[in-house]
């Protein structure tokens, strides 16, 4: 099976159009990262345009997107957010959480209606943030908004992609060994993660697993 990735980022090893730390609000709601990041008083380290922003009607626009690129048709579209829209300490409500994701839906098929738009269900966390119930609440949180909203719309070209299935809390995840007692190496090793969200090498290969698998099963529907 052949697949053509199409995007402004990484473009020589896999072209997308992800953005570290954005979130739906970023794409539907701001023409560059400087605005979000303005919404809690923060300011990043370089600007960051949107590249689906419309300065005329001032949101997500997918046409204007392919249309700027050269692109003329595309058959499929994963919309890989989540995460960062309700770890925010200034995450905006569930349904406006909603209204942004609908948005560039809807922008989708405007351009094409044919388009299939996969939904990923984003990983949670390592484990270690299973013992702070906020934590955990809050990795569970999109998934269960995203499968109450979009759950059995197959039939209006919309799929739910497992990723959160296939990434091993223990193991997928960036951690260190350290001694229990540095005058003692015998007493053996702790695991200490040392990022609790973003996974590491194999967790990023599984996650690309997954799609691979969902791309074939898409290409199947044609």
């Amino acid at each position: 099976m052949n697949v053509t990735l199409l995007g402004t980022q990484d473009t020589t090893t896999g072209a997308n159009e992800g953005y570290s730390g954005w979130r739906a609000y970023t794409f539907t709601k701001c023409p560059s990262n400087v605005e979000d990041w303005a919404t809690w008083g923060g300011t990043p380290a370089y600007r960051i345009e949107n590249p689906f922003w419309n300065s005329t009607t001032e949101t997500f626009d997918f046409t204007l997107y392919m249309n700027n690129q050269g692109y003329n048709h595309v058959d499929y579209v994963f919309i890989c957010l989540g995460t960062n829209d309700i770890a925010r300490g200034n995450h905006q409500s569930d349904e406006e959480i909603i209204s942004y994701w609908n948005t560039m839906i809807n922008s989708i098929k405007t351009f094409d209606n044919n388009i299939k738009i996969g939904l990923w269900l984003p990983p949670g966390r390592a484990v270690t943030d299973y013992a702070d119930i906020n934590s955990l609440s809050s990795a569970l949180r999109m998934n269960k908004l995203i499968l109450d909203t979009w759950n059995n719309k197959k039939s209006d070209n919309i799929y739910l992609v497992p990723i959160n299935l296939n990434i091993d809390p223990y193991h997928d995840y960036n951690f260190t060994e350290v001694p229990f007692n540095t005058r003692d190496a015998s007493a053996g090793t702790l695991t200490k993660y040392t990022d609790a969200v973003h996974c590491n090498s194999n967790g990023y290969k599984h996650i690309a697993d997954v799609f691979y698998a969902f791309i074939k099963y898409l290409a199947t529907l044609e």
